[in-house]
């Protein structure tokens, strides 16, 4: 049943219907949403591009909840294979399949989240040191990439203030420059993965920076070095068990 269903979403769009390139471009301080709901009595969905000062909003919105999605952010617009453009909107349930899988390869979730200042006031750049108990210790931190300006972040995993990342100097959305003394920032999500899980029994240092001072460093042209005055060079963190 699944499949028949899937061979049906992949027909519902011609051709000549297909995105072919964005029109609508993603802040890191944005988020890509999928509405779904009823347009003149019909099951309608939109994929939305949502400020960050609307998340809390976006959360706490409720199955029945009546709303006007361009008032919480832009709807998704597309160029298709006809080179017109076109809004990330359609009938039923459900968006077809060649629409999901083409987002999932030019958006992002994002990089960020609602208590997140992009005011950059002094630079924020930290050089975070941790070394495993045991080559198979887990860092407790999720690696991500945000497709559409093309860099890599991370996510605290584990809440507890003892974690090693977190103890190491890491946060939530900062953004990963240099992996072991290797600037990552043009490798291929393939190639990062790989540096991280080479040398498991060597420390693992990270050159990352918070949201703000990223964002004023790229919209000003300037480039990240470990040997920067303003780079914070943190007491590097030794687990003692592996379930630290």
């Amino acid at each position: 049943m699944a499949k028949a269903y899937d061979k049906l979403q992949g027909l519902l769009m011609n051709y000549e219907d297909w995105p072919k390139s964005t029109v609508t471009e993603q802040k890191s301080s944005e988020d890509l949403s999928l509405f779904r709901g009823k347009s003149q009595g019909r099951p309608a969905w939109h994929y939305v591009i949502v400020p960050q000062h609307n998340f809390t909003i976006v959360q706490a919105l409720k199955g029945n909840s009546t709303v006007n999605v361009t008032d919480l952010g832009r709807i998704v617009q597309y160029r298709n294979n006809r080179d017109e453009i076109k809004n990330m909107s359609g009938w039923g349930d459900n968006p077809p399949r060649i629409i999901q899988n083409w987002l999932s390869a030019h958006y992002s979730s994002a990089a960020v989240d609602e208590n997140i200042s992009l005011t950059d006031t002094n630079d924020d750049i930290r050089l975070c040191t941790m070394q495993r108990a045991i080559p198979e210790q887990r860092l407790e931190i999720g690696l991500h990439y945000f497709i559409p300006q093309k860099f890599y972040y991370i996510k605290l995993i584990e809440d507890s203030p003892s974690s090693l990342a977190r103890r190491a100097g890491l946060k939530s959305y900062d953004r990963v420059i240099f992996l072991n003394g290797v600037n990552i920032e043009n490798d291929s999500p393939m190639q990062f993965d790989h540096r991280f899980d080479i040398d498991r029994h060597c420390p693992v240092q990270m050159l990352v920076c918070s949201p703000a001072t990223y964002d004023h460093y790229k919209a000003n042209k300037m480039s990240f070095s470990c040997d920067l005055p303003s780079v914070q060079r943190l007491k590097p963190i030794y687990a003692t068990s592996s379930n630290q």
